[in-house]
């Protein structure tokens, strides 16, 4: 019963993720689950159809309520198979937490992009995990900072092969 149990957990914690992830037409998600360690591929793709800018989703689910952010935090917070901070992507990392109450999803980085001063794109692997709210708003950031840390990662990559 447990096994058949987590097996929905899982199965219906993807289709949330990827429910929530492709409300942006720009977004296209593929099952991706190589020995990587996320378990999500997203795509986003940009209105002119130049580039595909990717990030990596790890997903975590639960049939515990989670009312608020403090929740989900605490419940990231206390979680083994998310990697631990010494395990390195060499591209942004989603962790996305769903409750199976009321559909309700969550995210937090595991490899946040970020812009430095400088200009140059760079990694942040987080001292820990701050869980917030997964809605429309917050998918536009999640978009825009991933795209712009690419687009400043192509920058760096031209300006360095010239």
């Amino acid at each position: 019963m447990a096994k058949t149990l987590d097996n929905f957990v899982k199965h219906r914690t993807q289709l949330l993720a990827e429910v929530w992830l492709t409300r942006n037409n720009n977004v296209k998600v593929v099952p991706f689950d190589l020995d990587t360690g996320f378990q999500l591929l997203a795509k986003v793709i940009p209105k002119d159809l130049s580039k595909t800018y990717l990030f990596g989703v790890l997903l975590e689910g639960t049939t515990s309520p989670l009312p608020s952010e403090e929740d989900a935090t605490r419940y990231l917070s206390g979680r083994d198979r998310i990697p631990k901070r010494a395990e390195v992507f060499n591209f942004p990392v989603l962790v996305i937490v769903c409750s199976m109450e009321n559909d309700k999803a969550y995210y937090t980085w595991q490899s946040e992009p970020i812009i430095t001063g400088g200009g140059i794109p760079g990694l942040e692997t987080p001292r820990s995990f701050a869980g917030k709210r997964l809605d429309t708003s917050a998918l536009k950031m999640i978009i825009e900072r991933v795209s712009r840390w690419h687009e400043g990662l192509y920058s760096l990559l031209l300006d360095q092969s010239r």
